[in-house]
């Protein structure tokens, strides 16, 4: 059962939204992945797909989520954060903060929450570092 949504934000397109409150630490969603080859990757960086593929590990250099992980806007001063677990071939979203319900959930794509280096913002660009 899924704890949040997907809507129409102001200005980034579509976002991902609690639909209870979470709590800081709570996961909030594990999306399984699709791990790409190095092919199937060069390829998928020539479309639309290229907005949305995660550095992945070194066998599978890229993956793309699927779940709700391919739609969390990105903020310097998120919610939440993901983390990477290989070994079930998950990214796992999880609060880092207090999160009430019915506000969008909000990942810094450069990974570390702190991190302020710039970052391709345009739509829902993901590309995090491993």
């Amino acid at each position: 059962m899924y704890f949040v949504k997907v809507r129409k934000t102001r200005t980034k397109g579509r976002g991902v939204y609690a639909l209870k409150d979470f709590s800081k630490g709570e996961i909030i969603e594990k999306c399984p992945i699709l791990e790409l080859s190095d092919t199937e990757a060069s390829l998928a960086r020539k479309t639309l797909l290229d907005n949305y593929l995660y550095d992945w590990n070194e066998r599978y250099k890229s993956c793309l989520p699927l779940g709700y992980g391919l739609i969390y806007n990105h903020s310097y001063r998120p919610n939440a954060r993901y983390n990477f677990d290989h070994s079930r071939k998950l990214i796992i979203y999880k609060a880092i903060k207090n999160i009430r319900k019915g506000r969008e959930i909000l990942v810094n794509y450069n990974y570390d929450p702190n991190d302020r280096s710039p970052t391709d913002v345009s739509g829902i660009t993901l590309h995090p570092k491993t």
